[in-house]
């Protein structure tokens, strides 16, 4: 009998934002082997086929193995809602009635749809009926996606919700009341998990990295490329190298962001029992700006973590020590996606 002594390695969680990809690959003992981040090059646009082909070049250049991938899911193509549904413990057929009030919701031919459902924790309103979170995603929508990858040779075992990966992929947030914050240059969101349970997510209108940068820009009369270098560069923290005015007017131009992010932290409390935000995970590209971590904690009175690949599992591959802080942490969290976890 042979044996074959190459180590496993898992899926390769894939990542593919507004801007930018990233990706992760474990091997048998979890230990990052490979990691990429990289601009994309048709930004703020549905992954093309030409785009799918430069993704599984630069993977296999980077030391990715195989050509099984888990993709995150594009916000896009997510609708989620809550329903009325009976306990799981009644013996109702839940999985018809979810699929029957949801077509009526959504306006959508039964069958056409995948979906995910889980029980929300207690409301705090007397006498609330039990609620349930659903999600779903259109069979039209996904299988093309789908298509576009497999048309690059890379075999998508599933798709998944990218904050869902982002949960599997943080320890810290199995337990109590945290919100995971992710602030990305065309879009920002904020998810709030009670107990390992996703309990609401939403974009956050008032801000992307884009819009800080041009409120910022606008203030200091600089062009958005010296903005965009001095906000990477210094961003809250005060330096003899940056402008007087650097730190005053990204503040500024954060206060609309803080209340948003308040606003949703109120609205999960207020609707769940036993909810209440005990810390937030700070994720995406703008996560390791200088100071605004601290600046978000202290103005919202809660603990902020920005968290790092190389403290969220051993790394055997010298690329992941290059990750920026928040950088990757979905990418992981998809790369540890299993079946029984779908």
């Amino acid at each position: 009998m042979n044996w074959s002594l190459r180590p496993t390695w898992s899926p390769i969680g894939l990542r593919v934002g507004a801007q930018r990809v990233t990706a992760v690959q474990l091997d048998q003992i979890g230990r990052i082997r490979a990691f990429a981040s990289f601009g994309r090059r048709e930004p703020d646009a549905p992954i093309s086929a030409s785009e799918a082909l430069r993704i599984r070049s630069v993977l296999d250049r980077q030391g990715f193995r195989g050509t099984q991938v888990v993709l995150g899911t594009p916000r896009r193509m997510i609708r989620s809602t809550t329903l009325e549904l009976p306990p799981a413990s009644s013996g109702a057929p839940i999985d018809q009635l979810a699929d029957a009030e949801l077509a009526r919701i959504h306006k959508l031919a039964p069958g056409s749809f995948a979906k995910g459902l889980w029980e929300l924790p207690a409301s705090n309103r007397a006498k609330a009926a039990p609620l349930t979170m659903a999600v779903t995603c259109v069979h039209e929508q996904s299988d093309a996606l789908c298509e576009v990858f497999e048309q690059a040779d890379l075999d998508v075992l599933a798709l998944d919700m990218s904050v869902l990966a982002t949960l599997r992929a943080l320890p810290g947030a199995a337990e109590g009341s945290h919100a995971i914050l992710e602030l990305e240059e065309s879009r920002a969101s904020i998810a709030v998990v009670h107990n390992g349970v996703l309990l609401l997510q939403r974009d956050l209108a008032e801000m992307t990295m884009r819009r800080l940068r041009a409120e910022v820009s606008k203030q200091l009369r600089l062009p958005s490329s010296t903005t965009s270098a001095l906000i990477q560069e210094y961003g809250l923290i005060p330096s003899p190298d940056a402008p007087e005015s650097l730190a005053d007017a990204v503040r500024e131009a954060l206060e609309l962001f803080v209340e948003e992010i308040a606003h949703s932290a109120s609205y999960a409390s207020g609707r769940f029992a036993d909810v209440s935000i005990g810390r937030v995970f700070f994720i995406g590209p703008a996560a390791g700006i200088p100071g605004l971590s601290e600046h978000l904690g202290e103005s919202l009175e809660c603990a902020f973590a920005v968290p790092n690949l190389r403290d969220l599992t051993r790394s055997g591959c010298p690329f992941a020590e290059c990750a920026k802080p928040g950088e990757g942490i979905s990418a992981l969290g998809l790369a540890l996606w299993k079946e029984t976890a779908a």
